[in-house]
């Protein structure tokens, strides 16, 4: 059973009720076909569900990335320096004495 449970995935199982459904709606008379199909399915899809939920969300946007991108990535920099100012300020204003 425990073996079971890792390999379904809740968004998945939710997917293929979903699938399931349309396809009852739809066509009622592939139903009966689909139903086993839509459950062997769950297992694998599930894996692909969680290795993408496991992959650096920056490693998708390595692959896409370009010369283009130097301009996004300077913005990016000036926002965190930005950041990182205001909390200074913050922190300084934390540490003087109240009195």
């Amino acid at each position: 059973m425990k073996m079971l449970k890792m390999c379904m995935h809740p968004k998945v199982i939710a997917a293929m009720v979903a699938v399931a459904a349309g396809v009852w709606l739809v066509a009622p008379g592939w139903f009966a076909a689909a139903l086993p199909i839509l459950f062997l399915a769950i297992c694998p899809l599930s894996m692909v569900v969680m290795m993408k939920m496991m992959m650096p969300g920056d490693a998708a946007k390595e692959d896409t990335a370009d010369d283009s991108s130097e301009e996004s990535l300077r913005e990016r920099l000036r926002q965190l320096e930005s950041q990182q100012a205001a909390v200074s300020e913050q922190l300084r204003t934390h540490r003087q004495p109240q009195g």
